[in-house]
């Protein structure tokens, strides 16, 4: 549990301390969200790590999972589930705000999976259960980034609630190694 997250809805840390969604959303402080925007967008560097446990793994449409907007359908990333694939909308300087998503990876069951996304200017690598699972060239940079929200589960301007329990969600200013 974090006193930096506020829950909505039907979110609540459950016994082991997962974020479990149920619908619901966890919204990171707004100051909190600020420094994260500005930390990556400084760096031009983002990684994110977290475990994944997905309530079923047939959605309707892309649910999102942890998104950086600024205001609805203006985002720095979202990363979003769709039936069993990952996908990530990431925003630089240049790729069209509406850009298409990239389809990173397959969940293979609906068990607890480690993600992590590690992205600087023209390199996205995806991984799964500490092994690579995608790869793609992603030019520019973050230069349009502003600060906005981080949502868990949710996602202004969407009515997609994600259902499944994070943990251990980790977002750095910088490249992560393999």
């Amino acid at each position: 549990a974090s006193e930096q997250l506020r829950p909505a809805g039907r979110a609540v840390y459950d016994r082991r301390g997962r974020m479990s969604l149920g619908g619901g959303s966890f919204a990171v402080d707004a100051g909190r969200a600020a420094e994260v925007t500005a930390a990556l967008r400084d760096a031009n560097a983002l990684s994110l790590q977290l475990l994944i446990e997905p309530a079923a793994i047939a959605t309707a449409g892309a649910v999102p999972i942890v998104a950086l907007t600024t205001q609805p359908g203006r985002r720095g990333f979202a990363l979003r589930q769709r039936d069993r694939t990952l996908e990530l909308v990431l925003r630089t300087s240049e790729t069209e705000p509406g850009a298409a998503p990239l389809r990173l990876l397959d969940l293979p069951d609906g068990r607890a999976h480690h993600v992590a996304l590690t992205y600087s200017p023209g390199r996205l690598t995806a991984y799964l259960d500490g092994r690579r699972a995608a790869a793609a060239m992603v030019p520019g940079d973050f230069f349009h980034w502003r600060s906005g929200r981080l949502d868990l589960g949710a996602e202004p301007g969407s009515e997609a609630r994600y259902r499944g329990a994070l943990s251990h969600l980790a977002i750095h200013a910088r490249e992560l190694a393999a």
